[in-house]
């Protein structure tokens, strides 16, 4: 979550260091900040880790990826001078209450840039903090890389299934479940529906569990690979991070996707 912009990079976060090679590969350093506990109490650990350091690198520019209330709140209190950056991804604006996201108002108009993907993003920032924000939002589609990539591949679509799956299974119903390992994505309620099929439609079936990010509760992670392998139906787990072309691939590949993530 932070760049410290001028001859060093650094990458800041709560969670698992998944893609510290990529980072490293780059030069940029990566630090950990994840408490042992969980829930609000570790939120609160992490963010105090962050915060320490924050004041000891005083980097020129901080950039937040995710606007967690957490992390806003402590930014009002830095005891330096820096540029910040806010990029909402979508659940940090839409998943909260006004009243959460308020409750770290004197943090939010502190920042210097908002970035937001869609103009619908950008009315719900200014309905809770306000039009007077309005010069401050940027709104920056990133996901435009990868509609390129699908572009190039659509006609493809049955190469892609051979990719994705294999040739022996992708003249099946290729069924993606989610589209990361967080549990709220649901993949061990529908593969527990998908096990009660009968088999004249469960060989019909490929099941593609994307798990490429969020792989925090590796607990949920080994539930659902268990309840896909006793399931009956053909599946394939992703589990390394990918990237625009892979994704893509991914894309075309499906037939039919299935998101029964917790709204």
């Amino acid at each position: 979550m932070l760049s410290k912009l001028s001859n060093d990079i650094m990458v800041i976060s709560p969670k698992i260091k998944e893609r510290e090679k990529f980072y490293k590969g780059k030069n940029i350093k990566v630090k950990t900040t994840q408490s042992s506990m969980k829930g609000h109490v570790g939120a609160i650990v992490s963010s105090a880790k962050i915060f320490k350091l924050l004041c000891c690198e005083k980097p020129d520019i901080i950039i937040v990826q995710f606007v967690h209330r957490h992390i806003a709140k402590l930014l009002y209190y830095l005891p330096f001078k820096t540029k910040i950056i806010l990029t909402y991804i979508g659940s940090d604006l839409l998943r909260s209450s006004n009243e959460r996201l308020q409750s770290v108002d004197k943090s939010i108009r502190k920042a210097d840039e908002i970035v937001v993907m869609t103009k619908e993003l950008k009315d719900r920032f200014l309905s809770v903090y306000g039009s007077e924000m309005s010069n401050k939002v940027d709104i920056i589609d990133m996901g435009d890389v990868a509609f390129a990539e699908i572009d190039l591949i659509r006609h493809q679509k049955q190469s892609q299934k051979n990719f994705l799956v294999g040739a022996e299974k992708s003249h099946k119903v290729i069924v993606t479940i989610g589209y990361n390992a967080n549990m709220a994505q649901q993949q061990d309620k529908v593969l527990a529906a998908f096990s009660g099929l009968p088999s004249k439609y469960k060989e019909k079936i490929c099941i593609v569990l994307p798990m490429t990010y969020q792989r925090n509760d590796i607990n949920y992670i080994n539930r659902v690979e268990k309840l896909a392998e006793s399931s009956g139906v053909d599946y394939v787990v992703l589990s390394k991070f990918m990237n625009d072309k892979e994704i893509a691939t991914l894309c075309v590949a499906t037939d039919v996707f299935i998101n029964a993530q917790i709204t």
